[in-house]
């Protein structure tokens, strides 16, 4: 039977669903505990932050675990592989993990979720990145990010090209996940490095090679950093858009409300995450905005032929 999740209290501001997993071996099968809590009174917990979608793209619901509370929540494959990798063999942990701590099919819950992510994020004591399942290329960098002697000498461009291409460091939401971050673990296959060290590894790295070439391979998310976010934090919607252009998502939509987070606070975009409106609405409304109030004609430079959405004006970016 499938799990009926039981409703948030909105009116209490910031309750949301944490997800205790227990214990177990990697081949365990999953199981969890589903418990509501108000951010304000400053529970302690993980976010998760990984793709929907496996590396063949397949987003489908597949999996499942259980829940103490009774029935099961289905999940996709990528899903299940990120919680058997961040599970501990003989602690429980207490994680946020949208696919399970959101009722999906609940688009008023979607909505004020979404509008929560800043405080999910860097309210956790840590954010738990997965990249998916291991491979000899992932392991020899992780070695190399954790000065472990390799025979193979250095990593070459080429691995760390292969490297980047796991779908994780194209996602549009992983930018604010790893801003907003106050300390990030990252999993790949059965190993792991903090975010720090990968960054510091990738400074290094940038000594080695032409500095164009190597900045072309580099993902969006290397712009930012961990400890400070001030560079972003007081960005402009555009300058935002602009720079995640190249990023993903699996809904248009979230291509702006992924970016909330990151914005300036003290010049509040008119924006609410509504997954009721259209994408076409939604870009319309950004392009209106930066027009209208920030008196920003640059978005016409922005606008790529032909674009995906008909029904958007031709002066309006596409951001899909």
């Amino acid at each position: 039977t499938r799990y009926k999740y039981q409703p948030l209290e909105y009116e209490l501001g910031k309750e949301v669903r944490l997800v205790v997993l227990h214990p177990g071996a990697f081949d365990d099968e999953l199981y969890c505990e589903i418990l509501h809590k108000n951010l304000k009174d400053n529970p302690e917990y993980h976010a998760v932050s990984y793709t929907w979608a496996n590396r063949f793209g397949d987003a489908t619901l597949k999996k499942a675990i259980s829940c103490k509370n009774g029935g099961q929540i289905p999940i996709t494959e990528s899903c299940e592989g990120a919680l058997r990798r961040i599970r501990l063999r003989g602690l429980r942990r207490v994680i946020w993990v949208d696919m399970l701590s959101i009722d999906q099919q609940n688009i008023q819950e979607r909505n004020h979720q979404v509008s929560l992510m800043k405080d999910i994020y860097s309210s956790a004591t840590q954010v738990l990145v997965d990249l998916g399942e291991g491979d000899a290329e992932a392991d020899f960098i992780f070695n190399e990010v954790a000065h472990l002697s390799s025979d193979r000498g250095s990593a070459s461009r080429k691995s760390l090209e292969m490297f980047f291409e796991r779908r994780w460091f194209h996602r549009v939401w992983v930018l604010q996940e790893i801003a907003l971050a106050q300390y990030a673990t990252i999993f790949c296959g059965t190993m792991s490095v903090n975010w720090g060290s990968l960054t510091s590894f990738m400074s290094r790295k940038s000594t080695e090679f032409d500095k164009g070439s190597f900045e072309s391979i580099l993902p969006t998310v290397f712009q930012l950093r961990t400890t400070s976010i001030k560079t972003w934090s007081h960005a402009r919607l555009l300058d935002l858009l602009v720079a995640s252009r190249a990023c993903q998502s699996t809904d248009p939509r979230d291509k702006i409300y992924a970016l909330l987070s990151l914005l300036d606070p003290h010049t509040p975009v008119p924006i609410e995450v509504d997954y009721s409106q259209s994408a076409s609405s939604l870009f319309l409304q950004v392009a209106i905005w930066c027009v209208n109030s920030r008196k920003d004609w640059n978005i016409l430079l922005h606008v790529h032929q032909p674009l995906s959405l008909p029904s958007l004006p031709s002066w309006a970016p596409d951001w899909t």
